[in-house]
């Protein structure tokens, strides 16, 4: 379907929307620098960027009227206010040396209040469904047990690798076609994309929109009865191919709400990012459980890895942030009066779980890289709301889809007022 294309009317919010461009700029180019070319470095004067635009848009923010805005300006209007917030508590916290912001203070100013006990309490055992872990680790170990090793495969120039190249780039052809279907019986504009594996061992699918490429990571790939599976790659392929479709319908909306690559940072668009695709990856294992030719045991497999994706990330986000607030701890001038039991430790009481007492039992992780994996839990809490309210309103199926894709958003309050407050009655009245 065609979405309509958007445009604010009032000069002020057009003017924020400019200067929130200057923050996208200033904190994708920081989390760069730290992440290193190849070696982790800092500009102070890009860090000085992140909090001028934070107080322009502040600034600007004092002169509107937003309840004189129509309803699409006072959307854009109150994601902009959120997006000053959290850069402003992004530089106190990654910049300012003179900042005593701790983790707790961060999270709740970042995402919403309580986030970091929040995240702890996901982690504890009664919380988790330790089930679905069971049954899902040994369904994909068998699924796997006869997989050759990825790293041996995709480097390997052996006429056996070479069969085995040959049936990974069939699968990863069949995956095009599992997903293809789907998009296009959900009213999705069709999209010309380049599909490649990604580096085998690199652990990891992604999207990149300025080539318009999906990288499927071959480890994902199962091999049974002679070839190998496409049900799981084709779930990643559904996941990374919504992060494209919404770079692309986002295009009809003002510039802040649609960053470019250079201009896409992780730690602030990331919530809304994953968020998307995690809720159109629901919408796929729906689609795809009614209208595939899947075997009961290959479903199955695709619904449980689903289920089990983001509670296995919480023992991680929970260390990370248990690791940092240690550190805190230890550097209050009263150590060690102060200090408390040790991360892991603290960790293993939370989970119920021994082994995670052990000081190597965890990677350490940088904070940035913590809060990309916090994204996807805060992006699908985030998006649990709206998909609710499609189905409370009966919104069809075709219009929820596009309706996601509609813009990078950071206040999902704002991207629910957006979608039934303008999208729907717009499109709904064409």
């Amino acid at each position: 379907m065609d979405n309509p294309s958007w445009r604010i009317e009032d000069p002020i919010v057009d003017k924020m929307d400019k200067k929130r461009r200057d923050i996208n700029i200033a904190v994708a180019s920081f989390e760069r620098q730290v992440g290193g070319d190849p070696f982790p470095y800092a500009s102070l004067s890009t860090g000085m960027d992140i909090k001028k635009g934070a107080r322009s848009v502040s600034r600007y923010a004092r002169d509107v009227e937003r309840d004189s805005l129509n309803a699409f300006d006072r959307a854009v209007y109150d994601d902009m206010v959120k997006h000053a917030q959290m850069a402003n508590s992004y530089y106190s916290y990654f910049v300012d040396p003179n900042s005593n912001m701790g983790i707790g203070d961060f999270l709740s100013n970042f995402f919403v209040r309580g986030a970091y006990q929040g995240f702890l309490d996901s982690a504890r055992s009664e919380n988790l469904p330790h089930d679905l872990f069971k049954e899902e680790e040994l369904l994909r170990a068998g699924f796997f047990s006869k997989t050759p090793d990825s790293l041996t495969i995709c480097y390997g120039n052996t006429p056996w690798a070479k069969k085995h190249q040959e049936n990974l780039l069939d699968a990863l052809n069949r995956a095009r076609e599992f997903v293809g279907p789907f998009y296009e019986a959900r009213g999705v504009e069709k999209m010309d994309y380049n599909l490649q594996l990604g580096p085998a061992g690199g652990g990891f699918s992604y999207w990149i929109g300025n080539t318009l490429m999906a990288a499927i990571d071959p480890d994902r790939f199962s091999f049974s009865q002679g070839r190998y599976d496409h049900f799981l790659p084709g779930l990643i392929l559904a996941h990374e191919l919504g992060h494209g479709h919404q770079g692309r319908e986002s295009n009809n909306l003002p510039k802040g709400l649609s960053p470019t690559e250079e201009e896409y940072c992780v730690s602030f668009h990331g919530a809304c990012g994953e968020g998307v695709a995690l809720a159109l990856e629901g919408e796929f294992i729906e689609y795809s459980l009614r209208n595939s030719d899947l075997s009961e045991l290959d479903k199955r497999a695709m619904s449980l890895f689903w289920s089990t994706y983001l509670p296995k990330k919480v023992f991680q986000i929970a260390h990370n942030l248990l690791e940092k607030k240690e550190q805190e701890e230890i550097s209050n001038p009263l150590f060690p009066e102060s200090l408390s039991p040790s991360a892991h430790r603290r960790l293993s009481e939370i989970t119920g779980i021994k082994i995670f007492s052990d000081l190597f039992s965890m990677e350490d992780q940088s904070i940035l890289d913590s809060l990309q994996q916090m994204n996807y839990q805060i992006g699908n809490k985030n998006l649990q709301g709206i998909v609710s309210r499609f189905k409370k309103d009966r919104i069809p199926k075709e219009l929820r889809i596009n309706a996601l894709l509609q813009g990078v958003w950071v206040n999902p309050k704002a991207q629910e007022d957006f979608i039934f407050n303008s999208y729907l009655p717009r499109v709904l009245n064409e």
